[in-house]
């Protein structure tokens, strides 16, 4: 495999084709969001209860809890959309290899599909076992910080906080390798869904076996694609950094303003709104941009290696 052409094609693909650009940013916009809504402030932390009346708090209640429905519909939506940004990423890039040149409108018409939703399903499929494997974990790891509280013995505590701080790490460790693994398989499941047009256990044995027939190629270019990952990283870094800085001024200005008017809860909310806003916008249309490099040479790798012959069945034209 000539893994410096693919790379090049995938910089083309995403240089040339901007229709791409769309559907990336839509992938990013999920990342962005989920990024900055790890923790959402709660309404206290900037107003005291105590300093309301009841009719205020009550009207804060409200709010609060609006506002967390409104988080998790965005969320749903988002999650929605990403999907939807990721089959039409897969679904384009298979189109302009066969000489077509896609639009946006075609990669709605291609993201909008089932294999959308089989993508989500095969993220469940791989993700539950991930999730009862962490879970079964976890409680391996406290076993012995448990058993030395039940001992009241210091030795015996002191014993069990090393025990459990070792077994995390090789915990932590363990995790990393597994999710890494999944997300690898995923990465070719999900092309052989989109592109195999394959069901939910075909799509997992098919990428599978992609990457056992192909494990040397496959393997090389996760590592350059790895360390293209953490190279753009370190750049996007300072890009983000003032990103934030123009967020924070700009929804400093907007808090500042209706706080000098004496609306402290929708100082916080407009200010909060805005700097959410010139913060996510810009940072998922940058990511975008990675996000159609990778997702394109993923796809190239795919009909590189289906193109060998060496997996049944191919993939349609």
């Amino acid at each position: 495999m000539d893994y410096t052409a693919i790379l090049k094609r995938g910089l083309d693909i995403t240089i040339k084709h901007k229709a791409l650009w769309v559907f990336g940013f839509l992938v990013a916009l999920t990342e962005a969001t989920s990024s900055i809504n790890a923790r959402i402030p709660r309404f206290t932390e900037f107003v005291k209860p105590e300093a309301l009346s009841r009719t205020q708090a009550m009207m804060l209640g409200y709010v609060t809890v609006l506002l967390c429905c409104l988080v998790l519909f965005i969320a749903l939506i988002l999650t929605v959309l990403s999907y939807i940004g990721h089959t039409a990423l897969i679904g384009m890039v298979k189109e302009i290899e066969g000489g077509g040149t896609p639009g946006v409108r075609g990669g709605f018409q291609e993201g909008f599909s089932r294999e959308a939703f089989k993508l989500f399903l095969l993220d469940l499929m791989l993700g539950i076992p991930l999730s009862i494997i962490a879970i079964g974990g976890l409680a391996v790891v406290a076993g012995p910080f448990l058993l030395g509280l039940l001992v009241e013995r210091k030795p015996a505590f002191v014993g069990g906080i090393l025990v459990s701080g070792v077994l995390f790490l090789g915990f932590v460790l363990v995790m990393m390798v597994l999710s890494a693994a999944a997300r690898f398989l995923a990465t070719f499941a999900w092309r052989e869904c989109v592109i195999g047009k394959k069901g939910l256990v075909e799509s997992l044995t098919g990428g599978f076996r992609v990457i056992r027939n192909n494990l040397k190629d496959a393997g090389i270019m996760w590592l350059l694609l790895l360390g293209i990952g953490i190279g753009w990283g370190l750049v996007s870094l300072p890009l983000n950094f003032i990103l934030l800085f123009i967020a924070v001024g700009g929804g400093g200005t907007v808090w500042a303003f209706f706080h000098l008017l004496k609306l402290r809860v929708i100082s916080w909310i407009a200010g909060g709104l805005v700097g959410m806003v010139l913060l996510v916008i810009p940072s998922a249309f940058i990511n975008g941009l990675y996000q159609v490099f990778t997702s394109s040479t993923w796809t190239l790798t795919y009909l590189e290696l289906m193109g060998r012959g060496q997996n049944p069945g191919g993939y349609p034209s």
